[in-house]
């Protein structure tokens, strides 16, 4: 195509060089605005795009941040229930009977100047507590031996600890020279002797060292059969109160049985390292302390003993 025909074609007819060059010029700059405005045009939309795109991201993050918050608080939501749940439980196991206060009174290994021992007096709470070397060891030993999975498991578990002559049973009068002396939980284990309340003393110590709730464990004093006095520990596995019986060695490995069916048993006072309740006031604290020391109670919790050991011959398995 010629000048003349390129002219005739942007101008409509040929009107000269000149003025069909300046024709040329003005729809050269006009096709330059053109390609100018769609390059700056596609450049918006891509823009718009990546924006749309950066604001998608940015809804899908909120999204998933929103998820995330819903989720925490729902999380959130759970374990208070949870915490309410088991405070509720504790409030209502805790209030169950009257709260009361127990002094022990007994002679130490307190020497006076006389060279005596002297009589000295506890809060009974002050005999469970779980932050002791003596009673980290142990627990730590339990756990390498049984691998308990849970807190009824280490119940039978430490149960199985002690039915390994970890702890023998002796007699007060026996050991000490002296009808009641109620041991802390580290005399128990150095000593590897003690009876009914020394061991419900130390398996109670022992279940606190595996982070069991207070509430949940009780040392028993009471009566057996009507007429031996005896101390026992009882443990809360969520439902009901189950028998955790330290003085007899053939049912360490057995299940935990509920306290229900053990009518043998008659409670009249408990205790654990935070409160203390008078279950039935039938019997004066200082009746059954006497009742755990008398002769006839002794005898019947040696014999006992004795019979256990002989129906376990071999040592414990693992309670699970």
């Amino acid at each position: 195509m010629n000048k003349k025909q390129v002219c005739s074609t942007v101008c409509g007819e040929y009107m000269g060089d000149e003025v069909c060059q300046v024709a040329l010029k003005e729809c050269g700059d006009s096709l330059t605005d053109v390609k100018t405005e769609l390059f700056n045009t596609n450049k918006s939309l891509e823009d718009c795009q990546n924006e749309r795109e950066s604001q998608y991201k940015d809804l899908l993050n909120c999204q998933k941040q929103q998820q995330d918050a819903i989720s925490a608080l729902q999380k959130a939501q759970i374990e208070l229930q949870g915490y309410k749940d088991v405070n509720a439980e504790r409030d209502r196991l805790n209030l169950e009977y009257p709260k009361t206060e127990l002094i022990y009174r007994g002679k130490r290994f307190v020497e006076d100047i006389y060279h005596q021992r002297q009589m000295v007096t506890f809060d009974v709470r002050e005999f469970i507590y779980a932050n002791d070397y003596h009673l980290k060891k142990v627990a730590s030993e339990i756990t390498a031996i049984y691998n308990p999975q849970n807190e009824e498991q280490f119940v039978r578990a430490v149960n199985s600890w002690v039915a390994n002559n970890n702890v023998k049973y002796e007699t007060d009068s026996y050991q000490f020279a002296w009808e009641d002396y109620w041991q802390f939980p580290e005399e128990t284990i150095v000593l590897g002797k003690g009876d009914c309340e020394d061991t419900s003393i130390l398996v109670a110590s022992l279940l606190l060292s595996f982070n069991i709730p207070s509430y949940k464990v009780r040392v028993n004093l009471g009566l057996v059969y009507g007429q031996y006095g005896h101390a026992y520990l009882q443990y809360w596995n969520g439902t009901e109160w189950l028998l955790v019986e330290t003085t007899m060695p053939w049912k360490y490995t057995q299940p935990l049985e509920p306290m229900s069916q053990h009518t043998e048993y008659k409670t009249y006072w408990a205790f654990n390292d935070q409160l203390a309740w008078c279950i039935d006031d039938g019997m004066t604290f200082g009746t059954a302390l006497e009742k755990l020391t008398s002769p006839e109670s002794r005898a019947w919790q040696r014999t006992r003993q004795e019979i256990g050991l002989n129906r376990s011959k071999v040592k414990s398995k693992s309670p699970r």
